[in-house]
């Protein structure tokens, strides 16, 4: 129900019910372990925030020509590697030309901004914001940003402190990707709150915290499966509910996640 979400929806229903969809002047924490899908998750929820507001997507992981092609490829549920490679065939590439006319018209900032620090990437976005007016912004990943503090936990205290004060300052959402610590990552367990890598600042500044799980990975391979589940775990939701879990599917054909219908789903109504 549209009438339910006040902020940038992220385009998951069974997550835009419980959130009402992404608020300004909060700060949003989504949290997996490599190879769980944050950056495929984040882009997908960039592209659908793109149809309603300005949206910046800051990768300092990635170029912006890889951030390009992913969502393209995204855009026109296509496999990213065969766009590249220009292993498509006419259908598809006919989808790839209506997703370039549909993105032109989005309102869709891409930045790579490799190895900056926090009050360089804070100062591109107030830019940004000035300019353009901008609506929210996300940042892959909050690891890759440094301070100027003595030690990691200090400086990981500034980073979140001051994207928090950014998202305030603006009044945007500013939803920022994050790693799980290694201890989490050993048997699989279902991650909780305080597996954040580098954690206590950012379990306390955060409005928000989507935990991303893969109970069926495959043990030999990151690759996600066609149909695959995949568990978000609302772990912390200052204003709304939280500890549910929310499953959503993987669509292999279309390279992204989907909601599952309600009545698969177990108790998360």
């Amino acid at each position: 129900d549209r009438r339910m979400v006040t902020g940038v929806p992220c385009g998951l229903q069974s997550i835009d019910r419980l959130t009402r969809g992404w608020q300004p002047g909060e700060l949003i924490i989504i949290a997996g372990r490599p190879g769980d899908g944050k950056t495929a998750l984040m882009m997908q929820f960039a592209l659908e925030a793109s149809q309603h507001a300005f949206a910046a997507v800051c990768s300092l992981e990635m170029s912006r020509v890889s951030v390009g092609w992913r969502v393209v490829a995204l855009e026109a549920r296509v496999d990213a590697f065969a766009l590249m490679t220009g292993r498509l065939r006419d259908p598809e590439m006919k989808r790839v030309g209506t997703a370039l006319a549909s993105l032109a018209e989005r309102r869709l900032a891409i930045d790579d901004a490799a190895g900056q620090s926090v009050s360089a990437l804070c100062a591109k976005l107030r830019r940004l914001s000035a300019r353009y007016g901008m609506g929210i912004a996300f940042v892959d990943y909050l690891q890759l940003l440094h301070g100027t503090a003595e030690n990691r936990t200090q400086e990981i205290q500034q980073i979140s402190g001051q994207l928090l004060a950014l998202a305030k300052e603006l009044n945007i959402p500013v939803v920022v990707l994050s790693q799980l610590s290694r201890d989490n990552a050993k048997g699989n367990a279902r991650p909780q709150l305080h597996n954040l890598r580098d954690g206590g600042s950012l379990e306390q500044d955060a409005h928000v915290v989507l935990l991303i799980h893969r109970p069926n990975k495959s043990e030999d391979s990151n690759r996600f499966t066609d149909g695959e589940e995949v568990e978000l775990i609302l772990a912390k939701q200052r204003m709304g509910p939280a500890g549910r879990t929310i499953k959503v599917g993987w669509h292999g054909p279309t390279m992204r996640f989907t909601d599952i219908a309600p009545e698969s789903q177990d108790g998360a109504a």
